[in-house]
Order: structure tokens, then C-alpha cells, then sequence
């Protein structure tokens, strides 16, 4: 029995039914046109991919308008990069005379101090105590005994001066308002806050 060299084509039902004989390019023109289009989808897809990494980077709307202004600190942040936020109250809540603030810090260098700061007005009111700890949760609770009905809560870090000023006034019994700490930087804030009662 002798084998016949030339391949095997099983024709193409469109071909078949066009009368027309198959021949070899056929299936290489089918294999060159799928490729085609493939590499088409993969240079449409990585276009989409460049401009949103090139929207995010510029900080331009996009899929995350949504995203709430305060979130957690992100996990890319370099080591040494101290963050804190607030994570309740939320910016426009309404909350009553007793606040429970609490949040989260990360990375504070042992040298610094942090501490929550009622904004009424143009006035801060440094509250009760340094937040501790240094990193993970912290959790505050004040009375908020002023006669405005909108208040922010701040987050500020500081060094050991700024920490000195803060403890020399409560020493000292001096709980007025004043217009800055020295030596401090916000970390976060919570704005608009309603006090109710």
C-alpha cells in the first residue's frame, strides 16, 4: 500500500457550497487573519491600560470618583512615609456633644507626637490627650463644649516642641483657642461636622 504525500484538507462547509476547491493558503489566510485580530485586541486593551495608569497618575476622574476623600492609608506607601487618618466621624456628620473620634496612624517616628484638634472657625482646641499608639488603631473621647454647631476635627503631628506648647497651655489651665501649633503638620481632617444638642 502506498501512501499519497499530497495533505488532507477537509473543506470549509462555505467553500464546499461556493464550488470552489480548497487549497493550502486557506487555512493559513484564516490562521494570519485570527492572529491579526488578536494582536489588535492586545494593543486595544494595553491602551486602555496607559491611559488609566496615565489619568491616576495625573489624579484626573475616573473609575474611582466615588472613592470616599479619607480612606485608609495605602499599603504602597514607603515605610517611612507617617500617615494618620480619621476614620469616624466622617466629614458632614451630624454628631452630639460627646464625640467618639477614631482612627488610624502609621509610621509616626518615635520623636513625634500626635494629637486631635477641634477646628472652631479659625480657632484650634487641642483635645485631652496625645493619641496613642504610635501605629495601628486609636480611638478619643471628648466633649465638645463650644457654641458653634460646625466644627472639623483634625489630625496633626508634631515634634517635641509643638507637643511642649500643647502641655505647657493645659498645665498652665489656658484651654483657649489659638490659631496654630508650631512645629505641627495635618495629617488628616474631618469637615463640616453638625453638632446636634
Amino acid at each position: 500500500m502506498e501512501l499519497d504525500p499530497t495533505p488532507q484538507f477537509t473543506p470549509y462547509p462555505a467553500q464546499v457550497a461556493n464550488g470552489r476547491t480548497p487549497q493550502p493558503e486557506d487555512r493559513l489566510d484564516k490562521s494570519f487573519r485570527i492572529k491579526d485580530h488578536l494582536a489588535r485586541f492586545v494593543v486595544g486593551v494595553l491602551v486602555i491600560v496607559v491611559a488609566a495608569a496615565i489619568l491616576a497618575w495625573l489624579g484626573l476622574p475616573g473609575d474611582n470618583e466615588s472613592t470616599p476623600t479619607s480612606t485608609v492609608p495605602a499599603a504602597t506607601a514607603t515605610r517611612s512615609e507617617p500617615t494618620g487618618q480619621i476614620v469616624s466621624p466622617a466629614s458632614g456628620e451630624s454628631v452630639g456633644r460627646d464625640i467618639d473620634a477614631r482612627g488610624i496612624l502609621a509610621n509616626i517616628p518615635e520623636n513625634q507626637h500626635v494629637w486631635l484638634v477641634v477646628r472652631d472657625g479659625n480657632l484650634l482646641y487641642p483635645q485631652d490627650s496625645e493619641v496613642t499608639p504610635p501605629d495601628g488603631e486609636w480611638s478619643l473621647r471628648f466633649h465638645q463644649s463650644g457654641r458653634t454647631e460646625l466644627i472639623s476635627l483634625e489630625l496633626y503631628r508634631m515634634n517635641d516642641g509643638g507637643n511642649s506648647f500643647i502641655t505647657g497651655r493645659f498645665k498652665a489651665r489656658n484651654y483657649s483657642g489659638i490659631s496654630q501649633i508650631p512645629g505641627a503638620q495635618r495629617l488628616d481632617v474631618a469637615e463640616n461636622l453638625h453638632i446636634r444638642g
